[in-house]
Parts: C-alpha cells; sequence; structure tokens
C-alpha cells in the first residue's frame, strides 16, 4: 500500500481493491480519529461483547477503544446500515462516505424491492492507518489480510473451522480465554465465527509464531487467568 497521501484522490484516505481477490476492498486512512469516525461503531456492532447488533452512540462509547485496524464481512457492513436506515439513527461523515464507497465498489447494495442493504458473497474491507508506525502497519496488514482471505476464500474458513475442532479442549480454552481477557479487546468470544478468523489472524501475522505465544500470548493468558497457570 502506497505510504503517504501525496498520491491520493481523497484527502482523509485511500480506497484499494484485493487484484486477486476484487471482492475484499483496503482503506488506507489518514490517521486514527478519521478511521474511528469510520469504523468505531461498526466494530462494536460487529465485534465486541456486551455491544453487538446494535449501533450505539460515540457518547456511549466514549473512552472505549476500537481497533488500530479493522476488518468486517459484506454482510456484517449491510446489516449494520439496514438498522441505521430502519432506526433512523444519524450516521458520521467518515460513516456515511464509508457506506458511499461499498456501494460504489459493489461491496454492498441497496436491496431489491425494499429498504436496506444486502452484501456481496464472500466480500468484505480491510483498514490501516497511517498513523500507525510502519512495523506495526505491515503487522497489522498481514493480521487484517488474513481475515480478508477468510473471507474470500471458502476452502480457508473451511480449513481454519476444521483446525478448530482438532484443537484439545485445553488449546481451544486458551484461545478463548486470550480473547476475551484483554479490556481493551473485548471481543465477541461466544461469536464461533469470529473466534476462528481471530484465531487464524493472531497465527499467522507473526513471522515466527512460537515466539509470539512464548513472548507475548501465553504469558498475557497466565496472568490475566492466574487462577488457571497450573492447569495451563
Amino acid at each position: 500500500i502506497y505510504s503517504g497521501t501525496g498520491g491520493w484522490r481523497y484527502s482523509d484516505y485511500e480506497i484499494y481493491r484485493w487484484e486477486s481477490f476484487p471482492e475484499i476492498i483496503v482503506f488506507d486512512i489518514l490517521n486514527y480519529d478519521i478511521q474511528s469516525s469510520m469504523l468505531k461503531r461498526l466494530s462494536f456492532f460487529v465485534e465486541k461483547k456486551g455491544f453487538t447488533g446494535e449501533i450505539h452512540s460515540f457518547a456511549e462509547l466514549s473512552g472505549k477503544s476500537d481497533w488500530n485496524a479493522h476488518n468486517y464481512l459484506a454482510k456484517d457492513l449491510a446489516a449494520f446500515f439496514t438498522l441505521a436506515e430502519e432506526k433512523g439513527i444519524h450516521l458520521t461523515s467518515g460513516e456515511k462516505n464509508l457506506r458511499s464507497a461499498l456501494v460504489a465498489a459493489g461491496i454492498i447494495e441497496p436491496a431489491k424491492g425494499g429498504s436496506g442493504y444486502t452484501g456481496i458473497k464472500n466480500g468484505g474491507i480491510l483498514s490501516v492507518s497511517q498513523e500507525s508506525r510502519v512495523y506495526l502497519r505491515s503487522l497489522l496488514l498481514n493480521h487484517e489480510g488474513y481475515h480478508g482471505l477468510f473471507y474470500a476464500v471458502p476452502e480457508l474458513r473451511d480449513l481454519v473451522f476444521d483446525a478448530w475442532e482438532k484443537l484439545i479442549p485445553e488449546a481451544r480454552e486458551m484461545w478463548i480465554d486470550y480473547l476475551r481477557t484483554s479490556v481493551y479487546w473485548n471481543y465477541d468470544y461466544e461469536n464461533q465465527y469470529l473466534l476462528r478468523n481471530e484465531m487464524l489472524g493472531y497465527l499467522m501475522q507473526q513471522q515466527d509464531f512460537g515466539r509470539y505465544y512464548d513472548g507475548t500470548m501465553f504469558p498475557r493468558v497466565l496472568k490475566q487467568c492466574s487462577e488457571k497457570a497450573d492447569y495451563y
């Protein structure tokens, strides 16, 4: 992705289509504030436990973290904008720009013969911010890119679902604890699709998962779930 805004068509972001997987588009956004104006409420609507399925006001979400980078399935994007339309929820200019971009790119489209929107099969979006440092942008693009592949490639989804079922119960429990215990993440760990998608992202984002597991993931689980330290 182009680094720098000199060649962008828009002042706040640029949009790219993944050449090999055209159902996936990528937003490169100038900074975290602009990214949040476009995607923060979506993050809670889709992924944050205790908030999913509803569109909350920015006042309700004040002080709560969204993400440094994002990924959303087309059908969830369509559901968000459908609910906003049904309930007459005021959208930010960023959310309106997002909706326009999604319709123009064919990721969502107005529902035929009715109100609301539908999402393209195996489609979705990814985003990253220019505010992230170079090393973090690389890591985040890798992580979000695997989510894009999870959306776009049914065979990969089947492989990941199968891998999850083959984990020993303790390993599945540890993945859930890893995702549920961070106060900043607050993943909806009961969402089985999201759970498997995040396992893929965290497994594949690092060049050396073993080092990440030993140095970051496992120590974090032991700290947050100290009562399970001997068990794990």
